[in-house]
């Protein structure tokens, strides 16, 4: 039995993922849950802010890499609105940034896509009733890369959010407009950023994220 948020049961759903085929799947699956109410389906995080202002879904299933638009900052729209929908990620990305940066915006839970309907299922049912959820062998990733000797570097919130962006090929003041910070703050968190990956330039930093499972 899944949970339902305040008043609302069956929880209403909306499903936002750019691809056509994770759309129809995750719709299917929705459906066949008692406790959920599929709403409305979106492909890109313009489409879905007003169907989230019409509807106002108790739950949200999202990506949180959407071409050409700033996932992290979708995101952190949705969990400014009062009442703030519970959001769930089910993405493509499995780095270590992308989890940090989407929990620190407000993100409920983070699944891969490649997740099985039960896992789903037992994200939904956590994430409705309050609780946190990350799937396990996304956790598993976090503690080793925190504990491991070889994983001593720390990434900030914000160096993760900002390394995103790197890899989206955003500029600095891209950056700053989406993370709602200075431009100074920016060039701050980026010379941070590349002496923590021993880096000196932003290719070289995306290429030492992927490489130390950041990205």
């Amino acid at each position: 039995m899944l949970a339902a948020v305040g008043d609302v049961h069956p929880a209403s759903t909306l499903i936002v993922q750019p691809d056509a085929l994770c759309r129809e799947g995750l719709s299917r699956i929705i459906r066949e849950y008692g406790d959920l109410q599929l709403t409305a389906v979106a492909a890109s995080a313009a489409e879905a802010l007003g169907l989230v202002q019409l509807h106002r879904p108790a739950l949200i299933l999202t990506e949180v890499d959407i071409p050409a638009e700033d996932g992290l900052g979708w995101i952190a729209t949705l969990s400014s609105m009062a009442p703030a929908p519970r959001v769930i990620v089910l993405s493509r990305q499995g780095g270590h940034a992308y989890v940090l940066a989407a929990i620190a915006e407000g993100a409920r839970g983070y699944l891969l896509r490649n997740s099985s309907p039960a896992e789903l299922r037992e994200a939904i049912r956590r994430v409705l009733a309050g609780q946190l959820y990350v799937h396990p062998s996304l956790a598993g990733r976090l503690i080793e890369h925190r504990l491991g000797p070889e994983r001593s570097l720390d990434l900030t919130e914000r160096e993760c959010a900002v390394l995103i962006r790197l890899a989206h090929g955003s500029t600095n003041d891209e950056i700053a407009r989406a993370l709602f910070i200075s431009e100074k703050t920016v060039r701050n968190t980026l010379s941070r950023l590349f002496q923590k990956l021993n880096v000196h330039n932003r290719t070289a930093a995306v290429a030492a994220g992927r490489y130390l499972g950041y990205l």
